[in-house]
């Protein structure tokens, strides 16, 4: 029997070694890496692309977790340059009040939050205040945009006050077909979509071949806040799920196509959608549906159909006969359901009216109650009745129209009156 000399076992050795080593690198390839905690301290400039503003140095990478707080050399302006084409980072915290994080001039810039596997977890937090007057994601230019896209789900968590608002800035997704990937808002913040008069922000997905949901939510860290969407661009998702807080469209538009998950836009009980503009795709309230906004009228115009769950709220306010909220049918039908509340301000006349409810053919069901000013309504079939400043009211939820008329007595008054008329003329009679 062959006995190994001592080169030949120096050799075995060395090669046990590499074979060890090999198997090792294999299997440190195949485990996740631990994202490092990278915190900006503004040593040099307020620009993202100077490795010297980290701590530790050197700029972010795909699996770091970026921390941006108080105490750093953004104290001053409040401003970070993302100068830089293209990043990619796996959170976003912000501390620092105000903070504006804007792209600089030239091309379109993009940061990629989380990766594009659907393992991935992404979030941007900001535990900050809003600035007063900027736009916390925005561009210094006038052609380009900060592009803030992500993999497969990140959560936008708002815990300050104020408006954490997206200008000249598109959020979006990177995957382009494979699964449904889903932005959350969370926290009681509030945040806005706008158009600054330069450019118009967007909450779109990537392709048309692309999944893209977006949550309001429920349950822990709830949504109670206000997402605004003021931009010409439209919110171009799949499904949009209002579970908590209020979406509030701005002479905006929605366009849902819908997936075999949920279908279009819903708004669940503790949910509230509302403005102006239109909603491409169909739409289930079982929330409230508040039309207009803050300080003035207008027109909620749904183009594939509106469902109103029993248990909904539908609000409408009445300003004048030429100022009033209405929601309109352009496409699909009206479900009644639910609560309608009126508020009617304002001095009217004998034969005034106002149509709340366009494109009512094949409209079914009914509204549970009617409550206008705090008074409900009596119903008769689609004829709902009550008075408004000594005239008699009446909405006919067929037509979708509200009426004013002058007051007709009601049958025991007319009786009372009759009565008192005969006394008078008997006792004229005796004293004859």
């Amino acid at each position: 029997m062959h006995q190994p000399g001592l080169q030949e076992k120096t050799n075995i050795m060395k090669n046990k070694r590499l074979i060890s080593s090999t198997l090792l690198a294999a299997l440190a390839a195949t485990l996740p890496l631990h994202a490092a905690t990278v915190s900006w301290d503004g040593q040099t400039n307020e620009t993202w692309g100077t490795a010297a503003n980290w701590n530790p140095d050197g700029v972010p990478g795909a699996d770091d977790d970026v921390i941006i707080n108080i105490g750093t050399g953004l104290n001053a302006s409040r401003r970070l340059n993302f100068n830089v084409g293209s990043a990619s980072i796996q959170s976003l915290t912000v501390g620092l009040d105000g903070l504006v994080f804007r792209a600089t001039s030239g091309t379109d810039r993009s940061l990629t939050i989380g990766a594009s596997d659907t393992g991935s977890v992404s979030f941007i937090t900001m535990n900050g205040n809003a600035h007063n007057t900027e736009h916390s994601f925005t561009s210094s230019g006038t052609a380009n945009r900060l592009i803030v896209q992500f993999g497969h789900q990140i959560t936008l968590t708002g815990n300050g006050t104020g408006e954490y608002r997206f200008a000249r800035s598109v959020l979006t997704n990177t995957s382009s077909s494979t699964g449904t990937d889903t932005i959350i808002f969370a926290g009681s913040g509030n945040w806005g979509f706008i158009n600054d008069g330069v450019q118009a922000s967007a909450l779109e997905k990537t392709s048309a071949n692309a999944t893209l949901d977006v949550e309001l939510k429920s349950g822990a860290n709830a949504f109670t806040g206000t997402l605004r969407y003021a931009t010409t661009n439209a919110m171009n998702v799949d499904n949009v799920r209002v579970n908590s807080g209020t979406l509030r469209l701005e002479n905006a538009t929605l366009t849902t196509t819908g997936n075999s998950t949920v279908t279009g836009l819903t708004v669940g009980a503790d949910g509230t959608f509302g403005g102006t503009g239109t909603v491409n795709g169909s739409a289930t309230i079982a929330g409230k549906l508040t039309v207009g906004l803050d300080a003035t009228n207008g027109t909620l115009t749904f183009n594939n159909g509106l469902t109103l769950q029993a248990g909904s709220e539908t609000r409408l306010d009445i300003g004048s006969l030429a100022n009033f909220d209405r929601v309109a049918l352009d496409g699909g039908s009206l479900v009644r359901g639910g609560t309608l509340f009126l508020t009617l301000s304002g001095a009217y006349a004998d034969g005034d009216s106002w149509t709340l409810f366009t494109g009512l053919d094949g409209a079914t069901g009914s509204f549970t109650s009617i409550v206008l000013n705090g008074q409900a309504l009596n119903q008769s079939g689609d004829i709902w009745s009550g008075t408004y400043n000594d005239l008699a009211l009446q909405f006919n939820q067929a037509t979708g129209i509200l009426a004013l008329s002058s007051a007709i007595p009601e049958p025991s008054t007319m009786a009372l009156l009759f009565g008192a008329c005969t006394l008078a003329l008997v006792i004229v009679t005796r004293r004859r």
